[in-house]
Formats: structure tokens, sequence, C-alpha cells
């Protein structure tokens, strides 16, 4: 279900209409202090990252995230493993 809301900030008053216009809700927004307008779509991806040897980039650009994005610490046996061909180096 889809809400169209209009608000004006002067008398605290809502008004939020079904999108099929079935039914309307008037919430009492009298002892709200903050409003926030939240713009863009959801964001869907990892709020979950462990950094590892590439670039990870998550696609919040215009999104609305519900979360924190947590960034794990670097895993205690990670290493740099490279092969030239001759001679196996771990780092």
């Amino acid at each position: 279900m889809k809400l169209k809301i209009r608000m004006t900030e002067q008398n605290y008053r809502c008004k939020m209409i079904t999108e099929d216009a079935s039914s309307v809700l008037r919430p009492d927004m009298r002892d709200v202090q903050t409003l926030t307008k939240i713009v863009g779509e959801p964001y869907e991806g990892e709020y979950e990252v462990t950094p590892n040897n590439n670039t990870q980039v998550l696609l919040t650009n215009e999104k609305t995230m519900l979360n924190n994005v947590t960034i794990n610490p670097i895993p205690q046996n990670y290493g740099l493993i490279t092969w030239n061909g001759s001679t196996l180096t771990v780092s």
C-alpha cells in the first residue's frame, strides 16, 4: 500500500491518504520534535563488511538506510600471498 502524505509544519497537521483514497489517517503531530524528510530508494545491500584485498563499494548513494554499516576488524589470519613464478611469499 502506498500513502500520499501532506503535512504543514505551521499547525502540526498531517493527512495520509491511501493511493486509492479508500482510507484517510490523521495522526496527532503536536508532540513531534523533529521531522525528517526521507528521499531515495531503500538500500538493500550488505550492512556488515570485512576488509579484504579488494575494493568493496556499498551502493548507498541517494539511498535511505535503516541501520549503521558495521566494518569488522581485519581478520587475525589475514595475510598477503604472492607468487612470482618460483617463490611463494606470505606477508
